[in-house]
């Protein structure tokens, strides 16, 4: 039931939606009573903003390296949630371990309103950085402009997310989990539908949805997933990997044996072992990957088995309907992070097999189909960019695709994105300058963070499809609304139905023999050799 005032401010001022959800007085601000405290947000011209929600408390001291527990109120106090938390602890200023929050934002409130569909947003980075201080991810403008809400979380990164003693891990996998069941209870307060909940990520936060969908401990929280980027080529880690490899390297890195002495650490001791990991693993062991050493573990416990044997058995734990896509460059930003500027062919088997492995890389030569053209500039960054996109990203996620749908019959929208706006951190980057639609390229536009001064109207209308679309499968499970290409659900390998966001089209296959013949079969994915 829903209750409003009016005020001597000449606006509507919400007193009670949905169940006691929110009251906002003339000055702007907004009251909130959630489970975990009374709120204090912010009312502006782009809608209500709930920031820095506590949803579990500190992860410090004892709670360092353990799961998370339910933030508790103390009694007649208001929190400020007027401003975004810091960081979770990474390389920048702005962090602080004391970092599990999340943010809510929705549109102005309207009389006769109903329960509005939710978008959980899970943020991207390697699961090393990032958050939701991070201006490309502000949920104002997108709850604004399609009238749903826009939570956005924030959840343990690295060794203080994944590290695994032996007896316990996944923590950062687990802050989402919490987040998600606040988000469940409490969402109604702010007028949200929680039967409408979609979990949406992008890049890792695409892996840790996979995570999400391979416990039972999210059974009944959302109804769909969107999965933007995912790096699907990479599967979960064993505990093999993360008690014997990672676990042992952070060991000898700190001169730890036990959780006790890993708690007492300093976070500069902390960030300089996890720099170890990263800098050395993936070329020590190669069942520690280059883009996410520190990955979601296979405990046996939380996640039983990777996604990847779920779907290839057809017994996923959560089975729901999915968007899932790739950007069309998905590769170059990762190319020219390695190689920062055009080198001769000569190089290309030596960074290949960098890459790759001696073994992979060799299989893949052998193919004669992906040999750079030594009469065409960058030929070799772009050729190993092109690899890149196809191993990680482009093949693996129709793989992945044709496998959900055919085990377990549920519907899966399949696209690549031609057009976007490059992300701030690869402005300075040659490999996504002009036509190339990099990496993160999609951010801005779903989230309509952009420069509108800066941008063409072509990326302005990307930026319009992308939302369109998005809410109506996040409303209603159909991502069409009539004002687009009609947009069906993958069938096979020769009917993909994939849309090319950013030319209004939707085609019938996308390099069918180099991902049904020669990526999964010929040239194993990592999570085929590592993760099953």
């Amino acid at each position: 039931m829903h209750s409003v005032c009016f005020s001597p401010c000449a606006v509507l001022v919400v007193c009670v939606s949905y169940v006691s959800a929110y009251s906002c007085d003339c000055s702007g601000s907004c009251l909130a009573s959630t489970t975990t405290g009374n709120y204090l947000g912010v009312r502006d011209s782009d809608g209500v903003h709930f920031l820095s929600i506590r949803y579990a408390k500190p992860p410090v001291e004892s709670l360092r390296f353990a799961d998370p527990v339910p933030f508790v109120p103390s009694q007649n106090v208001t929190y400020d949630a007027s401003s975004l938390p810091p960081f979770c602890i990474q390389y920048t200023t702005y962090q602080s371990e004391d970092c599990l929050f999340l943010n809510v934002f929705r549109p102005e409130y309207s009389e006769n309103e109903r329960p509005l569909p939710v978008m959980f947003w899970i943020h991207g980075g390697s699961l090393l950085v990032g958050g939701t201080p991070d201006p490309t991810i502000y949920g104002a403008n997108l709850a604004k402009a399609k009238n749903m809400i826009v939570v956005t979380v924030q959840y343990r990164l690295g060794l203080l997310g994944l590290f695994d003693d032996g007896y316990n891990t996944n923590f950062a996998v687990k802050d989402v989990i919490l987040a998600l069941k606040w988000v469940k209870k409490n969402i109604g307060k702010f007028n949200g539908d929680p039967s409408l909940i979609t979990i949406a990520g992008q890049s890792s936060g695409g892996t840790m949805i996979r995570a999400l969908m391979s416990t039972i401990q999210t059974v009944g929280i959302f109804t769909r997933a969107i999965l933007m980027s995912d790096p699907m080529g990479y599967g979960f880690n064993k505990r093999s990997t993360s008690v014997n490899l990672i676990t042992g390297m952070i060991y000898n890195a700190t001169g730890c044996s036990d959780i006790s002495c890993m708690r007492g650490l300093s976070l500069t001791d902390i960030l300089n072992a996890q720099g170890a990991v990263v800098s050395n693993g993936p070329g020590t062991y190669p069942e520690i990957n280059y883009a996410q050493p520190f990955s979601p573990v296979i405990d046996k416990t939380l996640i039983m088995n990777d996604f990847s044997t779920y779907v290839e058995r057809g017994n996923l734990p959560i089975q729901v309907p999915m968007v899932v896509g790739t950007v069309a460059d998905e590769g170059n930003s990762q190319v020219e992070d390695v190689v920062s500027s055009p080198v001769s062919v000569a190089y290309y088997p030596i960074i290949l097999t960098e890459f790759l492995g001696a073994k992979r890389a060799a299989l893949l030569l052998a193919t004669q189909q992906f040999l750079p053209d030594p009469l065409k500039d960058d030929s070799t960054r772009l050729e190993l960019a092109f690899v890149g996109k196809l191993f990680y990203w482009t093949c693996a996620v129709q793989r992945m695709a044709l496998s959900y749908f055919s085990n377990m019959r549920k519907m899966v929208y399949i696209y690549e994105t031609e057009a976007g706006i490059t992300y701030p951190a690869n402005a300075d980057l040659s490999l996504c300058q002009a036509k190339y639609v990099c990496h993160e390229s999609d951010i801005e536009p779903l989230f309509g963070t952009y420069n509108a001064s800066a941008v063409t109207r072509a990326q302005i209308a990307v930026s319009q499809e992308i939302q369109e679309r998005w809410y109506q499968f996040i409303k209603t499970g159909n991502p069409n609304s009539g004002s687009y290409a009609y947009w069906k659900p993958l069938r096979s390998t020769l009917k993909l139905n994939l849309l090319k966001i950013g030319k209004s089209k939707v085609v019938s296959k996308l390099y069918p023999d180099k991902c049904s013949l020669i990526f999964g079969r010929v040239v194993k994915f990592d999570y085929q050799l590592y993760s099953q």
